[in-house]
């Protein structure tokens, strides 16, 4: 299935051994993720942060490995706006659309008001997990 991931669940992924990190273990093992370059560009400046200091080694490692796990697309420019509380996410939905992706997984249901748009559905990592039947804690 082709899958979208949003930066704070690659980040809690990188962090803590949680739902998060399930959920990309598995997406990274048995789905096709997919990257634009906008998304990239906020996965690494949010890991330069200096609350994630002593672990800018190991997040900059699970970056890299992921994006090069990715399959990177250019963003399709469609025109209307989405409505999101914060503009700077619409990124994730428009890789979706552009890749024809089916989940864009995301850590904070708040951002996104509905479930889905058009063919992208949005949900969060303990969904995924419990979907692909992941024990969870």
């Amino acid at each position: 299935m082709k899958i979208v991931i949003d930066c704070n669940v690659l980040i809690s992924a990188g962090l803590t051994n949680g739902t998060c990190r399930k959920a990309l273990i598995e997406i990274a093992k048995n789905h096709k993720i997919y990257c634009s370059e906008e998304i990239f560009q906020e996965w690494a400046e949010t890991i330069k942060k200096k609350k994630f200091a002593k672990d800018f080694k190991k997040l900059k490692k699970l970056v890299l490995n992921i994006a090069k796990q990715s399959n990177f697309i250019k963003i399709v420019r469609e025109k209307g706006d989405l409505n999101l509380p914060d503009k700077k996410d619409e990124i994730y939905l428009r890789t979706a659309f552009s890749a024809g992706a089916k989940l864009l997984i995301i850590g904070n249901l708040k951002h996104f008001p509905k479930r889905e748009y058009c063919e992208v559905e949005v949900i969060n990592p303990s969904e995924f997990c419990h979907r692909m039947s992941i024990c969870l804690p």
